[in-house]
């Protein structure tokens, strides 16, 4: 059980990178609906993965959520 468990942790570590490097990816295109739109995603991804690591009630959820709800008001959405 306990290597499953680390198997699993580990993917969501591998994860939570990719999403965290395509973040900073997108730090360095202008400003616009498209970019919002798949910073929405990620920031949705990386709630989701936090929820899994962490817990619901953890930083790491509130701020990716935060984000999320950020993007959305803002138009990000389609």
């Amino acid at each position: 059980q306990a290597a499953h468990n680390a198997v699993h942790l580990f993917a969501y570590q591998e994860a939570d990178s990719h999403l965290t490097k395509g973040m900073e990816l997108l730090a360095h295109l202008n400003d616009t609906q498209e970019r919002k739109q798949y910073e929405l995603v990620l920031q949705n991804a990386l709630g989701a993965i936090a929820i899994a690591t962490h817990g619901r009630p953890s930083s790491a959820v509130e701020h990716a959520y935060a984000q999320a709800r950020e993007l959305w008001s803002s138009g990000g959405r389609e």
